[in-house]
């Protein structure tokens, strides 16, 4: 976990250095490239910039933040958009049946 955060530290920092000497702004295919190399690097597939704002959502709920917040967070301006993270995962369904198995 570590390595993952030095190599994204990395990552932001090039991308920083990058836009500044060549005066323009990131783009969304800058953003996915990096993304994508940050993941490929921590051995990680099919990760998107969306995959990790979805997982943020998730996890701020999984956390116990309120709905209203995580929108705000997220900058939604309806909170159905957010309601969206609450339908559990496949793993939410599993932990949720084992807790049942245990309980008998």
């Amino acid at each position: 976990m570590r390595g993952a955060r030095n190599q994204t530290r990395q990552a932001r920092s090039r991308m920083r250095s990058s836009a500044v000497a060549h005066d323009e702004a990131l783009t969304l295919s800058g953003v996915c490239d990096i993304v994508a190399h940050c993941a490929r690097r921590a051995g990680l597939q099919d990760v998107r910039p969306h995959v990790l704002r979805h997982t943020f959502g998730k996890q701020a709920l999984d956390a116990g933040e309120d709905l209203v917040t995580v929108a705000t967070l997220m900058g939604h301006a309806r909170l159905d958009t957010t309601a969206i993270y609450t339908q559990p995962n496949q793993r939410d369904l599993e932990r949720a049946v084992e807790k049942l198995s245990s309980e008998s």
